[in-house]
C-alpha cells in the first residue's frame, strides 16, 4: 500500500480519511527562432576543426548542452486541503516573502 503525505507542511494523507490533491508543475526553456541563426551552425559544418582544439566551440557546446539538460522538467507534489487551499491563493508563494521596507524618519 502507498502511503502519501503532503509535501508542504507533511500531514499524512489518509486514504479513506483524507482528500489528497496534486499539483503538477512543467518548466520548459522557450526561444523564439530568431534567437539562433541557422548560418552559424552552417558555417561550423562547413570548417572541420578539431572542436578540442577551439576553446569557444567547447564552451559553446557546454553551453548548449547545459540548455538542454534544462530544457524540460516535471515536478508532482501531493497537497493535504489545507495546503492546497493555501497554494491557490498564492502559487509562488510571492505574498508571502517579508519585503526590507525603508520608513522615513
Amino acid at each position: 500500500m502507498i502511503h502519501y503525505s503532503c509535501d508542504i507542511c507533511g500531514k499524512p494523507l489518509h486514504a479513506d480519511k483524507d482528500v489528497r490533491y496534486v499539483v503538477k508543475i512543467e518548466v520548459y526553456g522557450v526561444y523564439d527562432e530568431d534567437d539562433f541563426d541557422g548560418d552559424v551552425f552552417e558555417d561550423e559544418l562547413d570548417e572541420p576543426e578539431d572542436i578540442d582544439d577551439d576553446p569557444e566551440l567547447v564552451s559553446g557546446d557546454e553551453d548548449m548542452d547545459e540548455f538542454e539538460d534544462a530544457e524540460y522538467k516535471t515536478f508532482r507534489f501531493d497537497l493535504c486541503s489545507e495546503c492546497h487551499s493555501k497554494y491557490l491563493q498564492n502559487p509562488l508563494f510571492i505574498k508571502g516573502r517579508h519585503k526590507t521596507r525603508f520608513f522615513e524618519n
